[in-house]
């Protein structure tokens, strides 16, 4: 909002919602009885773990936007199908997502991270697409950050993928070349949210510069002040 961009949320509410900031974008609304609740656990390392306590229903195929716009698809878990996505490709210019939500499953109440053909066929519509480095060692079953940056460029070919990795790096993957970028900012124990900002803001200037590489340096500046703004520091997923 702050660039001059007319926002638009396409969510599912509830009675305990409709009271957050974020409601007064949201539209139309699609009402639930029930929600996505996270419990995350912090480890000393930073390194965080989700329980899924309740899940919510996916997005109605009419809960999007008609008109030509720029989309960002960023599911907490499983809440966009792939037949939702096949359409927001035909009316975005631009159609970014965040992996993380396309790739959790959850076992028992503990979410783990594991790639099935429904995340992979949705990721593929996407054309710009963020992800962190332990769901990119998930999606890929490469540990090296090396080996997991060469498939993660064979998977997906024709696609612009930047990965977070730590405080510091992120790695890019776009017209078959592989990237990698250091960044040294601060760190901090919780960074919930900073990635969502970053891919909202790395979006919003690859509309407006068509140079990604333009765009990440931008982004990773701006989602470090955002971080410093809200005291948390730099962004990890």
């Amino acid at each position: 909002m702050e660039k001059g961009f007319e926002i638009k949320i396409y969510s599912t509410i509830s009675h305990s919602t409709i009271n957050h900031p974020v409601f007064k974008h949201v539209v139309p609304p699609q009402y639930s009885s029930t929600y996505n609740i996270f419990h995350i656990k912090y480890d000393e390392k930073g390194s965080r773990a989700l329980e899924l306590l309740q899940e919510g229903p996916p997005l109605h195929v009419w809960n999007m936007n008609e008109d030509l716009s720029v989309t960002i698809v960023n599911p907490v878990y499983g809440e966009i199908l792939p037949s939702v996505i096949k359409q927001l490709s035909n009316r975005s210019i631009i159609l970014a997502g965040d992996v993380q939500g396309f790739l959790r499953l959850r076992r028992n109440r503990l979410i783990i991270l594991y790639p099935d053909e429904q995340m992979f066929e949705s990721i593929r519509m996407l054309r710009l697409v963020h992800v962190d480095i332990e769901e990119a060692r998930a999606l890929t079953s490469e540990q090296n950050t090396r080996h997991v940056a060469f498939k993660l460029k064979d998977i997906f070919n024709d696609q612009i993928i930047d990965v977070t990795n730590g405080p510091s790096n992120i790695i890019l993957i776009y017209d078959g070349r592989i990237e990698e970028g250091y960044h040294a900012g601060e760190s901090y124990p919780d960074t919930t949210g900073a990635g969502d900002f970053f891919l909202g803001s790395l979006t919003s200037y690859y509309l407006i510069t068509n140079d990604i590489l333009e765009s990440v340096h931008k982004s990773v500046v701006e989602t470090e002040r955002w971080l410093a703004k809200k005291g948390f520091g730099f962004h990890r997923a």
